[in-house]
């Protein structure tokens, strides 16, 4: 009985300390660092990772940052979610440069156009 007891304990505190330490290293670890990851993982789901170089990838997770940090400062908003936010936001760009064949001449898709220019990104890949 005592040992069915142990085994019920570690069920319960083993996912609490893996909680813990993926919170622990989610403050220590930079926000970029895990922008960066965040977004390839957000690019693999969508089946574009290998399309987008690792350089493009960086740029625009430190754009994401970048933006999201200003409107954490500016309008008040939670710097964790406001990057995420940003990051899909490049990932949805991403995707409908590599996926379609939307020009990007709007005034709001031209920051992106030459972002993904620059590193000769692929059109209508599907």
């Amino acid at each position: 009985m005592e040992t069915f007891a142990y085994i019920a304990v570690a069920i319960v505190l083993i996912p609490i300390a893996w909680w813990l330490v993926k919170v622990a290293l989610g403050f220590t670890v930079p926000l970029e660092t895990t922008a960066r990851a965040y977004l390839g993982q957000v690019l693999k789901r969508m089946g574009l990772f290998q399309f987008v170089p690792p350089g493009c990838v960086d740029e625009c997770a430190n754009d994401a940052v970048a933006f999201a940090r200003n409107s954490a400062k500016y309008f008040g908003k939670n710097l964790r979610t406001e990057t995420v936010e940003q990051l899909e936001l490049h990932a949805d760009m991403l995707r409908l440069w590599v996926r379609s064949d939307d020009p990007f001449s709007d005034r709001h898709k031209e920051h992106y156009r030459a972002i993904f220019q620059k590193y000769s990104l692929p059109r209508n890949k599907s």
